[in-house]
């Protein structure tokens, strides 16, 4: 799978942010440069959050894009209205997208919105005994759990997401509006995060794409700044309620079934925790987990450009006089909902047998032991351990580790044993 981040060399410095932030361990520094191990890479974007170099950018599209079509819809995401202070109307921003040239704007919270009637007449479709889910919302979420968690594939929610509903029922009506086939009209993703943008490039569950390309959200933010300024009386064109505009955050899905036992969790760290109490069996109590890798949902995608806590409070004064629910499923829809093919796995072992890689897991964990375990990342790599990995995979040499060198200079002589004054300061023994 292509991932959605670009790397710009000239701009990385070597600093070790980024490897620190990753939670899947996708990146080294070697050479004083940054390096992305595609293959553990999940999209999730906090690589471009603290970089303080702003070496990383996401694949994305244009508004260029709209001339390749007969007729153009925007989707945007349901965090894209709480990125603008002092809005006292979701419709100004509509308004604002087809000044921008759109057709027709359907948000994404109209899927959303969909997707909870469905749920709630038919708990089957996200609900098992005996199985806690995983909401599949989160395509950085998905993709962690078939790299890192892949026991709990078969927990995972095989649905479309709510951007990818709304694209389906866009389609849908915009053929019978226009009398255009379906590959003449254009469906845009205004996107919080490349981890969404691999998912309009490559889909997930899905044999093909439901929307077009992907527009980032901090680009299309400033562009509508002037057109929503001349936006005097707005039609109504978010058709979704409180349910559906409130999916964006964090605990927005969990709201839905107040007689169920459903947990929400962000954060990256939060969620890999939530995983493996899942899968060791000592999370028990839930029935369904809903998942965001990013602080507050998608309002903290890094693509975003408003305090991901202030856009929620800006979101929920947008929907506080509109009904709980306007939308209903129907069955054209409901049938499209599911995946088309299960969850794969994603494979990020290099070993070509099971006798190989026992044998690199052990070299690794020889190496380990001799290591101080101080995680410092002056060897490009974000731990000892994942340090170990890498020199037993061929990508680094022991004596990256600046400690080794000093055992050498020392001649052999073990860290416990070393001088203070040839040791780095932060590592030194307290006086």
């Amino acid at each position: 799978m292509k991932n959605s981040l670009i790397l710009n060399t000239d701009r990385c410095t070597g600093c070790t942010v980024c490897v620190k932030a990753c939670p899947t361990e996708a990146i080294r520094v070697t050479r004083s440069k940054a390096v992305i191990y595609n293959a553990r890479c999940i999209d999730c974007g906090r690589c471009v959050s603290v970089c303080p170099h702003h070496a990383y950018s996401v694949r994305s599209d244009s508004l260029d894009r709209l001339e390749q079509y007969k007729y153009n819809i925007v989707i945007p995401d349901t965090s894209f209205y709480g990125q603008y202070k002092n809005l006292y109307d979701l419709n100004i921003v509509n308004e604002g997208l087809l000044a921008l040239g759109f057709d027709d704007v359907y948000p994404a919270a109209i899927g959303a919105e969909l997707l909870a009637d469905l749920w709630k007449k038919d708990g089957s479709t996200i609900f098992e005994e005996d199985l806690i889910r995983v909401t599949s919302e989160c395509p950085a979420v998905v993709r962690l759990v078939a790299m890192e968690f892949q026991d709990l594939i078969p927990n995972v929610v095989d649905s479309l997401c709510a951007f990818e509903v709304t694209a389906v029922l866009a389609r849908q009506e915009a053929v019978k509006k226009t009398g255009l086939p379906p590959e003449e009209i254009g469906i845009g993703l205004i996107s919080p995060c490349p981890a969404k943008n691999s998912r309009v490039y490559e889909p997930i569950g899905l044999e093909s794409r439901v929307v077009d390309y992907a527009l980032p959200m901090n680009d299309i933010y400033i562009k509508l700044l002037s057109p929503m300024k001349a936006v005097t009386d707005p039609a109504d064109r978010v058709r979704a309620g409180k349910l559906g505009l409130s999916w964006g955050r964090s605990g927005g899905l969990s709201d839905m079934f107040p007689d169920r036992d459903v947990l929400a969790v962000d954060g990256a760290e939060n969620v890999l925790r939530i995983l493996s109490e899942i899968e060791d069996e000592k999370l028990t109590e839930a029935e369904l987990v809903e998942t965001a890798l990013c602080t507050q949902g998608c309002f903290g995608g890094c693509l975003t450009v408003e305090n991901p806590f202030t856009a929620k409070l800006h979101m929920r004064r947008l929907i506080l006089g509109l009904p709980e629910q306007n939308l209903e499923i129907t069955d054209p829809i409901r049938d499209r909902i599911p995946w088309d093919y299960e969850l794969e796995e994603i494979d990020t072992e290099i070993a070509d047998s099971i006798a190989q890689a026992l044998q690199l897991e052990a070299a690794a964990e020889r190496l380990y032991k001799t290591l101080p375990k101080f995680d410092c990342g002056n060897c490009g790599a974000p731990s000892c351990r994942a340090f170990s990995r890498d020199v037993s995979e061929g990508f680094a040499e022991e004596n990256d580790c600046i400690f080794n060198i000093i055992k050498i200079m020392r001649n052999g002589m073990s860290h416990e044993d070393e001088k203070d004054e040839l040791v780095p300061p932060p590592f030194r023994r307290p006086l």
